[in-house]
Order: C-alpha cells, then sequence, then structure tokens
C-alpha cells in the first residue's frame, strides 16, 4: 500500500495510470502502446529478476508469472 500510495500523489484524475511507464503513450498509435508495453515490461522482469536474486529465489520470474502467481494466491485466501 504505501508503494502505491506513493504513486497515486502523481495521478492525474481517476482515469490515469498510477505507474509512470504508461502515461507517456499515444494511445492513437498502436506501433507507440506496443514499443511502451514492451519497454515497460522488459524493466518490471529486470527488476523482478534483481528483487528474486537478492531473496536467494532461484527460479524464473517475469511479470507474467507473478501476476499469475498473485492470482492463485489471492484465490486460496478468498476461498478460505
Amino acid at each position: 500500500m504505501t508503494i502505491l500510495k506513493y504513486y497515486e500523489n502523481n495521478k492525474n484524475g481517476v482515469d490515469d495510470f498510477i505507474f509512470p511507464e504508461m502515461k507517456k503513450v499515444d494511445f492513437s498509435n498502436a506501433k507507440d502502446v506496443y514499443n511502451k508495453i514492451k519497454v515497460a515490461t522488459s524493466k518490471f522482469n529486470k527488476n523482478l529478476k534483481s528483487i528474486a536474486k537478492k531473496a536467494g529465489i532461484n527460479k524464473k520470474v517475469t511479470m507474467h508469472i507473478a501476476r499469475h502467481s498473485f492470482g492463485n494466491i489471492a484465490g486460496i485466501l478468498f476461498i478460505h
């Protein structure tokens, strides 16, 4: 929550993105959208890999895997 609150202060309204990576996207330009998503995903994956290494996690970690892991954990917590 602390991280979200930090970024929330930079929002320009309720429809704005929380994280800054997509704020400068030209949504009328599919190539720009694709490139910005690709760069953001690469940046997130690089940071996740660094965090995993520091935490002693020796498995592949990506945003895709993290998203699904969170979904599985949240689903288990919701059921119980």
